[in-house]
């Protein structure tokens, strides 16, 4: 669950960090007050690409820090801490950092990490809804183990078609080329395998024909060098003589006020010193044992080199990429000298997997009406629990008349949609056709409540989901979320003052501007605060009706705990 979250510089949020619990954490606040800054800036942790508005107008990087607790579980399985702290930066120049736990990761791994923890629902994500491809992903959820299973066999196996699709294509496609590449090819291969280059050949050549053509000077250098470090004659002391004399010299002090740390730390990095000389004298010892470097040798090397210079300027490659190119020429020359027996195993290969998806597929929407049954029933409660009273829900599961193995795609065949009627004596049409705004954000949270038990995500957030609810549907909200939030810690962000009310943890978004500088600080209400807080909502915090009608909210929502 998500614990706690910092911003800096985030739009109008200057410098503030406000805490998360576990349940129903509900976020208010006056229009314009910046209540969805804190989804945004909690989307931009998680990955959102970022936009130049994130930047404060006083400062030129914004950054925001997100910690998460990870369910045991989860942490175990895909074998993380117990803890995660994200802190992500962005700049006016359009560059910024993430970091998990302190290392630098990319926003891939961090989304592929956080997605099935985190779940965001905003006003726009509704849309999603209207999408009947989204519709089967939803239905997919609601199945159980088994299902799963049997669904994961059908996409390993269209997977398996779509490569051997590609391979008969290919295929035929070189049966017909004509003997013309066929030539080129076995050209090719025979000038790369007469060559035998390796990865990292130019580079090493490149290294021992400098060192063989400057043989003499590497010696004299290195005898010079190595008389410096080291000498064992009665000549001038060498660097390892001087070295070697001071730490003798510290080592034998004993004066109190030097403290003992600190000659400790002397004496140590003398040592050092004196093992990095040591070192460095036998890896010049190595360098003077230069090999032969007689003129055919150096000769030798420089054929070579040219040898792999001209392959370069000739295939327009580096020398490193010359073992891939052999391998991609010598695949190629394979499918080229495809036998017509070899197409009609091919052929006769993909026919069978075609055959074999076709009964997988049906049998995929055969589960896929049992569990629409299953979740028609689990959605149309909460409808009614909602709000709607007669609703009906109903997963429409379509296929083609005659199914061909044209129709099969990465998830089987035909189409998944949601139906709904939510009036009476209307009749049942797609959701798309049929939902208001407000109608939508019941219907998103009926569907979450259902798969509750599926989900796999620790925290949900809600952006305004109740938008266009009113009256006693907001008390309907309000207790969905709060059943929502029994199994999953939920953040919702919210303007009805009877889901503020059914809150575990009150948080307010305050706007105040100082200095013509605006500032968005975000505070925890508990008592009276929350009660005025709930007042405000409802029309006048100074008015007693206002007061006792937002304690009698807290009274209704403290029952139903």
């Amino acid at each position: 669950m998500l614990t706690k979250l910092s911003a800096r510089n985030f739009s109008l949020l200057k410098n503030t960090s406000f805490a998360f619990s576990h349940g129903l954490n509900v976020i208010t606040g006056e229009s314009g007050a910046g209540k969805s800054l804190i989804i945004d800036a909690l989307q931009f942790a998680l990955g959102k690409r970022p936009n130049q508005t994130f930047i404060g107008t006083e400062s030129d990087e914004c950054s925001v820090t997100a910690s998460f607790e990870i369910p045991k579980a989860v942490a175990k399985a895909g074998g993380l801490p117990p803890t995660v702290e994200i802190e992500r930066t962005f700049n006016r120049n359009g560059r910024g950092y993430l970091t998990l736990n302190g290392e630098q990761v990319l926003v891939g791994y961090l989304k592929d990490l956080m997605s099935p923890l985190v779940d965001v629902s905003t006003q726009f994500a509704q849309q999603d809804l209207f999408r009947p491809s989204f519709h089967r992903e939803i239905l997919d959820a609601f199945g159980d183990a088994a299902f799963q299973e049997l669904l994961g066999a059908y996409c390993s196996s269209f997977t398996e078609l779509q490569d051997a699709r590609q391979e008969l294509s290919e295929r035929r496609e070189a049966a017909t080329k004509g003997i013309e590449e066929q030539n080129y090819l076995e050209f090719l291969v025979g000038e790369l395998n007469s060559a035998n280059v390796s990865a990292g050949d130019k580079e090493r050549l490149s290294s021992e024909l400098y060192i063989l053509e400057h043989a003499e000077e590497i010696l004299r250098r290195a005898s010079t060098a190595s008389q410096l470090l080291y000498s064992e004659g009665d000549e001038s002391p060498s660097a390892f003589d001087l070295i070697a004399r001071a730490s003798e010299e510290m080592g034998a002090l004993q004066i109190e006020d030097l403290g003992e740390s600190k000659l400790r730390k002397i004496v140590e990095l003398l040592a050092s010193a004196l093992d990095a000389v040591s070192e460095a004298k036998e890896i010049i010892s190595d360098l003077t044992d230069v090999p032969d470097y007689s003129a055919p040798e150096i000769e030798r090397l420089r054929r070579r080199l040219d040898e792999i210079n001209l392959l370069e300027h000739k295939y327009r490659i580096g020398a490193d990429e010359i073992p891939a190119l052999l391998e991609r020429s010598l695949a190629r020359l394979d499918a080229l000298h495809t036998s017509p027996e070899a197409l009609l195993g091919l052929e006769s290969k993909v026919m069978s997997l075609e055959a074999e998806l076709l009964a997988q597929a049906f049998e995929l929407n055969e589960c896929r009406r049992k569990i629409g049954e299953g979740m028609s029933k689990a959605v149309g409660g909460y409808l009614t629990r909602l709000g709607f009273k007669q609703a009906r829900f109903i997963v429409e599961i379509s296929e083609p008349e005659e199914i061909t193995p044209a129709d099969l795609r990465e998830y089987g065949v035909g189409r998944s949609e949601f139906i709904v009627c939510l009036n009476p004596g209307e009749p049942a049409r797609p959701l798309a056709e049929v939902a208001s705004g407000g109608e939508a954000s019941r219907l998103m949270l009926a569907i979450k409540a259902a798969l509750q038990g599926k989900l796999s995500y620790a925290t949900i957030v809600f952006d305004e989901i109740e938008a266009g609810v009113g009256g006693d549907a907001a008390f309907n909200v309000a207790h969905v979320l709060r059943d929502l939030s029994a199994g999953h810690q939920v953040i919702a962000v919210t303007h009805l003052a009877p889901v503020a009310a059914a809150g575990d943890h009150h948080l307010e978004a305050v706007k105040a501007v100082k200095s013509g500088v605006t500032d968005i600080k975000v505070v925890i209400l508990s008592g009276k605060e929350r009660t005025r807080a709930l007042a405000r909502m409802l029309g006048d915090p100074e008015r007693p009706e206002s007061i006792a009608l937002a304690d009698s909210f807290l009274q209704r929502m403290t029952a139903r705990k």
